[in-house]
């Protein structure tokens, strides 16, 4: 017998378009802005340093944009971060200087402050119980234009110049981004009145008489009590916040690792291959389809065995995988490398999410996943400004770096997992815990 289909929530569905737009132009710059800066004369430390600053900003906005999010709800914030992401990619584009390298940096941090009110809108706008497999429909999405937009950016360029396809563009998916947002319902309304902060008060600890669940599909948190700017920071360093807490490390190692690559993969491909624009653009074209594959098979998977747990089975893979990257001698097998290699980092990331959900209360969860969102810009700052350094030492060095920090984030799951943290036991999700019945995966196909 066929199993039942879950429907996506509507909220969800169009969470889902912001992440296709907005990620129009994250998968144009990505794959190319490191090798337009090295043509435009800029060097590969400085290209380093250029994310490392982007990063340095972002961490303590990424805090503020959390705190903000819970205070004044999740839409206003996303849509500020698209227009300032906008400004940041188009600068970066016109204006490969010293002066506009660091105006562009500036603005590309200041964007972070959207990344927690991104991250909540997806859990809190999630089925029942469907945490993972919502943060996975979104991942699917944001990848499948991954697959597309590389490989047009690459021949266009070659035929246009680089710099006016950067700009299209950046300026195409900013302005879409923001229509698609303001299109979006608003998830949590904190209430402003004195009456609210008594019974917030009266309640006691962050998650008293709190469901650890989404809303029903469709529904708004209506007024809720809004959480004390220092609220999320105090659960995180109680005794119940010891999950939240090593999450929060693991973020921060997660941003090591992602800041590695980025800013000389697309300089390794070139140096090593000798590809052209519209070669860069194929080869980043396998990283997009092995996120998206992983992405796709990760979220139901996760929901079912346990977030940690999937996150440890990819950790041990993802370890040797990127050392073997190096030994490519091709483009086409540094291409298939590449996709396997990302589809098994991927098909744990919607795992990353859901248990840095879980491990905190709704109430508190905007400032929480802002402080993530920080440890994790830390950690990118320090990659990103090693990154450049290492390639300059060895172009394969950046690689043996990611497989060190992706074995320690192992131990560091390992180890939550051991002590029960919430979040990270391995009795597996919250629905789990609350007997939630598992009726099949979330589908595209259904649903109002």
């Amino acid at each position: 017998m066929r199993e039942a289909r879950i429907p996506l929530p509507p909220n969800l569905r169009r969470m889902a378009l912001v992440a296709l737009v907005s990620t129009l132009g994250y998968f144009s710059f990505s794959a190319f802005l490191p090798a337009y800066l090295r043509d435009s004369g800029v060097t590969v430390v400085a290209v380093g340093l250029f994310f490392s600053l982007t990063s340095a900003v972002e961490a303590p906005i990424a805090i503020a944009g959390g705190v903000l999010a819970d205070r004044f709800g999740r839409r206003p914030l996303l849509a500020a971060g698209r227009v300032l992401q906008m400004l940041g990619w188009i600068v970066a584009s016109l204006l490969p200087t010293a002066l506009g390298l660091v105006t562009a940096a500036g603005l590309l941090g200041l964007a972070g402050l959207s990344g927690s009110a991104y991250r909540a809108l997806i859990a809190e706008s999630a089925a029942e119980g469907r945490r993972a497999s919502a943060f996975a429909v979104i991942g699917v999405v944001e990848n499948a234009t991954g697959v597309v937009v590389p490989l047009a950016v690459g021949v266009l360029a070659d035929r246009l110049g680089l710099k006016w396809v950067l700009c299209g563009a950046a300026a195409l998916s900013g302005i879409l981004g923001l229509v698609a947002t303001l299109r979006l319902d608003e998830t949590y309304r904190p209430a402003r009145h004195k009456e609210a902060g008594r019974a917030a008060e009266a309640r006691g600890p962050a998650d008293a008489g709190e469901s650890d669940e989404p809303a029903p599909a469709g529904e708004s948190h209506e007024l809720a009590p809004a959480a004390s700017p220092l609220e999320g920071f105090r659960y995180l360093v109680s005794g119940e916040g010891r999950g939240a807490a090593l999450m929060g490390v693991i973020w921060l190692f997660t941003g090591l690792g992602m800041g590695l690559l980025p800013p000389v993969w697309a300089l390794y491909v070139t140096d090593r291959f000798g590809v052209d624009y519209a070669g860069l653009g194929a080869v980043s074209t396998s990283m997009a389809l092995g996120m998206m594959v992983g992405h796709m098979l990760g979220g139901p998977i996760a929901d079912r065995i346990g977030y940690s747990r999937l996150m440890a089975l990819s950790l041990c893979v993802t370890v040797p995988a990127w050392v073997a990257m190096t030994w490519a001698t091709s483009a086409w097998f540094f291409a298939v490398l590449t996709a396997v290699s990302y589809f098994v980092a991927f098909i744990a990331a919607s795992a990353w999410e859901a248990l840095g959900a879980d491990a905190v209360p709704r109430r508190v969860r905007g400032s929480a996943m802002g402080v993530y969102r920080a440890f994790w810009a830390v950690g990118l700052m320090m990659g990103s400004a090693l990154a450049g350094f290492a390639y300059s030492k060895a172009i394969v060095l950046p690689f043996y770096l990611l497989a060190a920090a992706d074995l320690a984030m192992l131990v560091l799951v390992l180890a939550g997992r051991r002590a029960g943290l919430r979040g990270f036991a391995p009795a597996g999700p919250t629905r789990a815990k609350q007997g939630v019945e598992d009726t099949g995966p979330l589908s595209l196909e259904q649903g109002s």
